[in-house]
């Protein structure tokens, strides 16, 4: 009986994460500024495990979790722009097998969110008001 609840303990299951590009590259540069900020060298796959760890943790000693209501924004597309997202859609389809047109619209959301944020803060940068310095 002792043997099978250690083979019990030792079984581990098998899940594929599909992430986009974007994140694995962010994932990638965290893991480089870990390696000479804190000399740790971790995978890929043991710091998402850790990041899945510490979330379960946090979220199981709450009472219950507040998920925010979803907002529900209608969106029209013109037939020409609906029909290039069904061809891409398409594509990807055959190379990843599922994929959501949501999945690819947030896709989408995140990367110009990305990009603009970069934009923003080079403006910001460039429009930063020098210091006033004090009179002596």
């Amino acid at each position: 009986m002792e043997e099978h609840s250690e083979n019990e303990k030792s079984e581990k299951s098998r899940y594929t994460l599909r992430l986009h590009q974007t994140l694995v590259k962010r994932i990638d540069q965290h893991l480089f500024c870990l390696h000479f900020i804190e000399n740790a060298y971790l995978s890929k796959r043991s710091w998402i495990l850790s990041a899945l760890k510490e979330k379960l943790d946090l979220e199981e000693h709450r009472e219950l979790p507040k998920l925010p209501k979803p907002s529900a924004i209608l969106i029209e597309l013109d037939t020409q722009t609906l029909s290039r997202l069904m061809h891409q859609m398409s594509i990807i389809r055959k190379i990843k097998g599922s994929y959501s047109m949501k999945s690819w619209m947030i896709d989408a959301i995140e990367e110009k969110l990305e990009k603009e944020a970069y934009k923003a803060a080079l403006i910001a940068e460039k429009i930063r008001l020098p210091s006033k310095e004090e009179p002596s």
